[in-house]
């Protein structure tokens, strides 16, 4: 399994700018004790991807306690993380649900605008 630190490596020197990497899925990079903790992995691929140009896309589950008669949609309080994340981190969101579709951009804590 592939950890942020592949990436840091340089395995990934032929990415150019523009390059889309997915990380499928968010939580598989907390299973490995012997890994730097979550917040430090993503961390370190948001410096590689503003450093180097790149897209990274983080897919994730949906906790089991997302209630969906009181939002039609997941949002970014929902992905199921086993250890403490700041979210603050990603700069933009994407939500699906039975055809619902919610893009987000993240500004710190708030969202900025929405479309559904």
């Amino acid at each position: 399994m592939l950890g942020g630190e592949w990436l840091e490596r340089g395995e990934t020197a032929v990415a150019h700018a523009g390059t889309t990497i997915v990380i499928d899925y968010l939580q598989l990079l907390d299973q490995q004790r012997h890994r730097p903790a979550l917040a430090e992995q993503v961390q370190a691929l948001k410096a590689f991807a503003r450093d180097k140009g790149v897209i990274v896309i983080f897919l994730s589950q949906i906790d089991r306690s997302y209630d969906l008669s009181n939002k039609p949609c997941p949002n970014i309080e929902d992905p199921r993380l086993p250890n403490p994340l700041d979210v603050g981190v990603f700069s933009k969101t994407c939500f699906l649900h039975e055809g619902t579709v919610e893009l987000r951009e993240i500004a710190g804590d708030e969202w900025v605008h929405g479309l559904a």
